[in-house]
């Protein structure tokens, strides 16, 4: 996401169990001065992301997040969201 964010040449990028895409205000570091989420409206690749329903990170619910802001911005993207054993859930 912080590159497919940052490089207006990609094709296409890949967000696979992402981390912190969706960070709080303490979370943030010197290395790490800004959370992915914040750069969605630059996002020039369309995006695929992979999740687990049962990850703590991101949570489901960061995950629905992260898929408000790409739908606010006008992105392109493909969602898929997995349960208990592998189980394709819908996005």
């Amino acid at each position: 996401m912080l590159v497919a964010s940052r490089l207006d040449n990609l094709d296409a990028a890949i967000d696979c169990w992402g981390r912190r895409v969706i960070a709080a205000a303490d979370q943030l570091t010197k290395s790490h001065p800004v959370a992915p989420i914040d750069l969605t409206s630059d996002l020039a690749a369309p995006l695929l992301g992979i999740f687990g329903n049962d990850d703590k990170s991101p949570t489901p619910e960061q995950v629905n997040q992260h898929e408000a802001a790409l739908n606010e911005h006008g992105k392109t993207y493909e969602f898929h969201r997995y349960g208990p054993g592998g189980q394709h859930l819908a996005s």
